[in-house]
Parts: structure tokens; sequence; C-alpha cells
């Protein structure tokens, strides 16, 4: 048996529909994941500037 081609189309857009909002979805939460790491490394490299500086700074007093 085989369906009429209007049936099988609202098939597959209701298919669609339930499947493209959660992999949207997933993809921003993985962008949200990704954006807070490279804040994270961000804040990391400039504590590691700031650790830099004063140790230049201690070798040039010395």
């Amino acid at each position: 048996m085989t369906l009429p081609f209007w049936l099988s189309m609202t098939a597959s857009a209701n298919v669609f529909q339930l499947i493209i909002p959660k992999k949207i979805k997933a993809m921003s939460d993985t962008m949200s994941k990704a954006e807070s790491l490279a804040q994270e490394l961000r804040n990391a490299s400039g504590k590691w500037r700031g650790v830099v500086s004063e140790i230049s700074t201690e070798f040039t007093k010395a």
C-alpha cells in the first residue's frame, strides 16, 4: 500500500517539525558551551599575562 503524495508530504513535514527544533536547540547549546569555554580561555590567558608581567617586573628590579 502506498500513501497518497500529499499525505506522505504531510507526514514528512511533521517529522521535520519534530526533529529540526531539537537539532537547533542542540546546536544552540553547543554554541553556548563553546562561548563559555572561549571566555574561560580569555580569562586564563589574561591571568597568565598578569603573572608574566609580574615576573618580568621582578627580573627588571633585580
